[in-house]
């Protein structure tokens, strides 16, 4: 009861609208289902003049309605914000660098399994961090969402709200605010935002800046500049435990990432104080765990072919088995399904990468010569793309080799100077 009552302080916009659009649906539900029952009182002639009024019925029956769709939709947010299948071990792995102050790199071609562990993080940081929770302000920034002309100040502007809005709370935080005040009326230029951050770590307070879709800051030319990813670095890595932890999610590579900025990198590259954590497939122990937790039946049989569809990759794994609950255990429309549910989202994922990574995929799945893509393949094996059987290389999803079965290279493959255009 406690956990319902209080759950929705920690509610993301996304969990709102939803509430919001629920209250909207139940309303009108509640309205529709008062006038058929008041239809019905009056056709049986029970309706009394006080006790059962219209507007008494509709108030009732609306609320009902209403508290029933809000547990509905609060059990939706909490179900979203349970731990992604598979990805225990990542997510400690991350726990563990936030306590220490250091940053880490979230590497794989599944944005929504990438967001799901940035929102377990962020609503679960009382479970996860203890005590420590108190002096953590955490911060999750979608770059997709930010304008495409946003430069260095609204970008600071927009990470560090929570901890405004912390600081705002306790009044024993006075030099800090006037520290993040000055930061602010200085446009939150790079030595003003060092000095607030040596103040943060006198108040032993840490920001956790988590970067969903980094690598999106390609685009976004004031960002994507020197200035910037220099000072992220400094700032996350001038002190040791730092009190900012940078967490980045990216679908591309951090060696790709420092391919498409090459013409920016004068000395040390820009992210190399982080750790990098990358997503790949699991293990058949592993997935065979999964299935033992599911509360869904799946028989050998059932197992083998969601194995196949997913390549043992458990955000695929999800998809490849609803898809089969959804066509009632029938395979050969499960794989339909679920070939319409992730075509898009592989071509997206091949686009993405740079142009021997994609070249190498094809080639694989074409079954010709990968003798010359060393360093490809090792990257694609290990986000859990391709896997190595008796020697031989081969597509981990069955469903992914058959996409791209048909297609060329020009058609899947970005150009190399594509991301500079």
């Amino acid at each position: 009861m406690k956990e319902f009552l209080f759950s929705w302080l920690k509610w993301s916009k996304e969990d709102w609208r939803e509430v919001i659009k629920q209250i909207i649906i139940s309303g009108f539900v509640a309205i529709i289902f008062s006038i058929l029952t008041w239809q019905v009182f009056l056709i049986f002639e029970l309706m009394t003049q006080l006790v059962l009024q219209p507007e008494i019925i509709v108030f009732f029956v609306g609320m009902v309605a209403i508290v029933s769709f809000l547990i509905t939709t609060h059990r939706n947010i909490i179900h979203r914000h349970q731990i992604p299948a598979g990805r225990e071990s990542e997510i400690r792995q991350l726990v563990r660098q936030i306590q220490t102050g250091q940053s880490s790199a979230v590497i794989s071609g599944f944005g929504k399994e990438r967001k799901n562990i940035l929102d377990y993080l962020l609503n679960k940081e009382t479970e996860l961090f203890g005590r420590q929770s108190s002096n953590l302000v955490f911060s999750l920034l979608d770059i997709s969402r930010l304008p495409k002309k946003c430069n260095q100040s609204l970008f600071w502007k927009n990470a560090l709200m929570p901890l405004q809005e912390e600081i705002a709370k306790k009044s024993h935080f006075a030099p800090l605010a006037q520290a993040f005040k000055t930061c602010q009326n200085n446009n939150f230029e790079n030595q003003y935002l060092e000095k607030l951050f040596v103040q943060m770590g006198t108040h032993q307070l840490r920001l956790v800046l988590m970067l969903h879709r980094f690598e999106v800051l390609l685009h976004r030319p004031m960002l994507n500049r020197e200035e910037f990813l220099g000072g992220l670095r400094l700032l996350a890595s001038s002190s040791h435990p730092s009190p900012l932890s940078v967490i980045i999610s990216m679908k591309q590579s951090i060696k790709q990432f420092y391919q498409d900025i090459e013409h920016l990198i004068a000395g040390s590259p820009y992210l190399n104080f982080m750790g990098n954590i990358t997503l790949g497939a699991l293990s058949d122990n592993e997935i065979d765990e999964l299935f033992n937790q599911s509360k869904q039946p799946f028989d050998e049989e059932d197992r083998v072919f969601i194995k196949d569809l997913s390549g043992k990759h458990p955000y695929l794994l999800q998809i490849a088995a609803a898809c089969l609950l959804e066509a009632r255990k029938d395979q050969k429309k499960a794989k339909n399904i679920f070939d319409d549910k992730i075509e898009e989202m592989l071509i997206s994922i091949l686009r993405s990468w740079d142009f021997n990574t994609c070249k190498a995929f094809i080639h694989i799945a074409h079954g010709y010569d990968v003798s010359g893509f060393r360093n490809e393949l090792k990257e694609l094996e290990k986000q859990g793309f391709i896997m190595n059987e008796n020697n031989q290389w081969r597509v981990g999803s069955s469903v992914f080799a058959e996409l791209v079965a048909d297609k060329t290279i020009q058609e899947l493959c970005k150009n190399k100077q594509s991301i500079k255009n």
